[in-house]
């Protein structure tokens, strides 16, 4: 139903427009307006939901990043463009993230199509094109995370599909390291997870991080630090991994470096959590 509403809307913006399919940003800009619109599909972005294919987003009437995609994508193709996932990994604020956008080439350009930060055409920073495959791969990703408490075995299940689609996602393999290490206790197969990230992409800090976080919980807290400054060394940004950091220089007794990195993290994030505790244990 919602694709014969959308042939007709075509129909009638082409009857009054009187200009080819997949050739005019007009057209582009009206369907995009029309997914959200009350006139249109009346979609709302809606987070924490499970993951949703195409029919069932419809007909709940919205969803999140990867659903929009799908909506997007099969509404774009259908009308005759070019449209594809974006793999976004830090937006257009500066800010990291694990986000989908839908890209799409018009008129000789590449737009960024992004309801969820209600921009047309959205000038995130770091974007990846995915092919068709690797955007199925996060679908099932997404399913996995759903089932995160719910089923094991479903959730195992999902994420052989996720990484059989995409074996070398090192996103996904760092998702399933977490949930074996942190729903099923297995921190054997959470290493192996983390450790294949980081061959997938040697820059990967989060992978490094969490098995920064490893060797700290097991008590091997220069392991931990050497993880930890690697992280840092990928991304200086991320308060997280300092703050680690100034814990693993604490137990190990080497303050003059915990009390520099802590004022490196007071310059960098002074509404980093755990700040008050930090001062109180390095005495700065």
């Amino acid at each position: 139903a919602a694709l014969q509403a959308f042939d007709r809307d075509l129909a009638a913006w082409w009857a009054a427009n009187a200009l080819p399919s997949g050739t005019n940003l007009d057209l582009a800009r009206h369907i995009f307006a029309w997914v959200t619109d009350p006139r249109g599909l009346n979609l709302s972005v809606r987070h924490n939901l499970p993951e949703r294919n195409f029919d069932e987003t419809i007909a709940n009437l919205g969803g999140d990043c990867t659903e929009f995609t799908k909506v997007l994508m099969t509404l774009l193709r259908r009308a005759g463009f070019e449209a594809f996932p974006v793999w976004v990994g830090e937006d257009s604020r500066g800010d990291r993230v694990q986000h989908i956008a839908t890209g799409l080439r018009v008129g000789g350009r590449t737009l960024l199509l992004d309801p969820i930060y209600g921009a047309f055409d959205a000038q995130h920073r770091q974007t990846v094109r995915l092919s068709d495959r690797e955007f199925l791969a996060w679908h099932w990703n997404n399913r996995a995370l759903d089932q995160w408490n719910v089923s094991a075995a479903a959730a195992q299940g999902l994420f052989q599909r996720a990484l059989w689609m995409d074996p070398a996602n090192p996103h996904i393999l760092l998702n399933r390291g977490l949930w074996q290490r942190d729903a099923r206790q297995d921190n054997a197969a959470a290493r192996t997870d983390f450790e294949a990230a980081l061959r997938a992409d040697p820059r990967f800090s989060e992978a490094h991080y969490e098995l920064g976080n490893m060797e700290y919980d097991a008590g091997r807290y220069r392991e931990a630090a050497t993880r930890y400054t690697q992280a840092l060394a990928l991304h200086a940004g991320d308060s997280r991994y300092r703050r680690n950091l100034i814990l693993t220089q604490w137990r190990l007794g080497n303050l003059p470096e915990a009390r520099r990195q802590l004022d490196l993290l007071v310059q960098q994030d002074p509404q980093a959590e755990g700040l008050a505790r930090l001062r109180r244990l390095v005495g700065s």
